[in-house]
This record gives C-alpha cells, structure tokens and sequence, in this order.
C-alpha cells in the first residue's frame, strides 16, 4: 500500500477499533460476531508491523472475557521480558475463572512462579490443579514444583493418597469438566508405569482394572521380568481386538499373537502355543482376514 496507504488504512482501522467495546470477566457470554474478530486481528497486524509490544498488550487486555486473552497479556509479557506484569495478568486471569479449567495459563503461572523463585506458590497451584483434575501430566508437574523445595516424597505420598480416596459427587454441568469421572485407578496404573514400577502398576490394574491400552502397555513393561504376566494381559486382550472386526483391529492382533508366541518360546511353552492358537482359530474361523493375518504363525 505504501506509506501513505498504510497510514490511512491505520487511520481506518483505529476509527473502527474506538467503537469496539471494552470486555471484562463479567462478559464471558457475551457474543460480539464476525466484525469484533476483524477488526481485533487488523489492530494485531498493525501492532506488529510496528514492532510494538505495548500496542499488542493493549489490544489483548481490550477483550478479558476469556482466561485465553489473560493467558496471551502473561505470554507477552514474558516474551518481553516483562515478568512481573506477566505474574500479574496470570494471577489475574486465574483468579477471574476460578472454575475453568485452562491448561496453558495455569502452566504459565507456575512458570513465572518459579521465575520468580515462590516455589511454594508454585506448589500450591500444581496440588489445586492435580486434586480437582487429576492427570499423569498434572503429576508430573507437580513434582517439578515439589523438587524445586526437596519435598516430592511427600507430596507424591498426597497425590497418590487422593487418587485413593472416593471421589465426591459431582453435579454435572455444562462447559465444566469437573463432572468427569476421575478414573482414578487408571491413572494410578499410567504413574507407576510412567515411575518404572511396573509390579505396582500390575497390583492397581488387578484390583481396580485399567483401560485396554493401559493393560498392553502394562504387559509391554512386564515382559522382561514377568513374561508369564504379560502373556495372560496378551491373550485377555485377543479376543475383543478381534472382535473389532476390521483390518486394523486385526492387525493389531495379529502382532499380539507374535507376541505371545515369542513369549510363551521364551518361556518354555512353545509345544502349547499352537493349541492356544487352534482356540483362536476356532473361535474367530468366519473372520477370513483375520484368518490370513495369523496363517503364517501355525507355519
């Protein structure tokens, strides 16, 4: 457009930009359209044509109706270098949305937490966090914040301690997720597997079950040292991947018996092998692609 192009489209944009409304938290369902969004990306634009930080922080603080827009006002800030007011517009998005649920800003929090070496407060957002919704990723993060201060035993003893504890009902809501089931015990089973503890993940999965995936990856981390309790986990799983009824399922399948076999060589059972595998057949005969995919194995 040119300078003098640029300088009347900026003109045009600022004209338009003075009549936007300014949101707060109080606005979180207020629905602006198609032109809020426009004019909102055209004043981006033009903020970093310039090169301008304050410009791009002042036209994301102009919508605060969202913990995103407070998530981007602390991104800015710390790429800036500006860390105190990025701690800021954090705790303050945080403190606006206390019920929602917003992984990025709450991660920046603990960031500039550390930064700013409060690791206590760090701490105490990671344990918030994890207690209302608990994820092998929340674990993780609060042990970061806990080795920070050289207390993780005991905080990973309170962590695993609630994950015990029966989880209170919840009233669904909609756009919550605190209604959602906790499953505990699955991501009891996903830690010891993620910390090496492969016998503790195999004793939570027996008493409380686990997932599909979980149980195959568990039998995955037992073949080395258990072979005969990844061979049971293998063979519980065939018959409902098969059941699947397509190729991929199949597939799959078929890689769980080479498996098994492998194992079950290993181990001393190689003469049962082929009558398990006979039951398979006979249970699964109509599957003619499933039939194709295993042929090679009574070879």
């Amino acid at each position: 457009m040119g300078e003098q192009g640029l300088e009347h489209y900026r003109q045009l944009a600022y004209e338009a930009w003075s009549k936007v409304p300014v949101l707060s938290p109080a606005d979180a369902n207020r629905e602006l359209g198609h032109p809020y969004a426009t004019i909102t990306r055209m004043m981006e634009t033009l903020a970093r044509h310039d090169q301008d930080t304050d410009a791009l922080i002042a036209i994301e603080a102009h919508d605060l109706s969202r913990p995103y827009h407070f998530f981007e006002l602390a991104r800015l800030c710390a790429e800036a270098d500006r860390h105190q007011k990025a701690l800021a517009w954090a705790e303050r998005g945080r403190r606006a949305f206390p019920d929602e649920l917003n992984v990025p800003l709450t991660k920046l929090l603990v960031a500039e937490y550390h930064h700013h070496g409060r690791y206590e407060d760090a701490l105490a957002v990671g344990w918030e966090e994890f207690a209302r919704y608990p994820s092998l990723e929340r674990y993780k993060h609060l042990m970061q914040s806990a080795d920070y201060i050289g207390h993780w035993q005991q905080w990973r003893e309170q962590a695993l301690r609630h994950l015990r504890e029966p989880a209170p009902a919840q009233p669904r809501k909609r756009n919550q997720w605190s209604w959602m089931p906790r499953q505990a015990n699955f991501l009891l089973v996903e830690i010891y597997l993620w910390e090496g503890d492969s016998e503790a993940a195999l004793r939570e999965a027996k008493a409380g079950g686990c997932s599909e995936p979980l149980w195959l990856q568990l039998a995955a981390a037992l073949e080395a040292k258990r072979p005969e309790d990844a061979i049971k986990i293998y063979r519980a799983c065939i018959d409902p991947i098969v059941d699947r009824k397509n190729n991929q399922a199949y597939d799959e399948a078929a890689e769980l018996l080479g498996k098994i076999q492998r194992l079950m060589q290993r181990t001393g059972q190689a003469p049962t092998f082929l009558d398990y595998l006979n039951e398979v057949r006979a249970r699964h005969k109509p599957k003619r692609n499933f039939m194709q995919r295993i042929a090679h194995l009574i070879e």
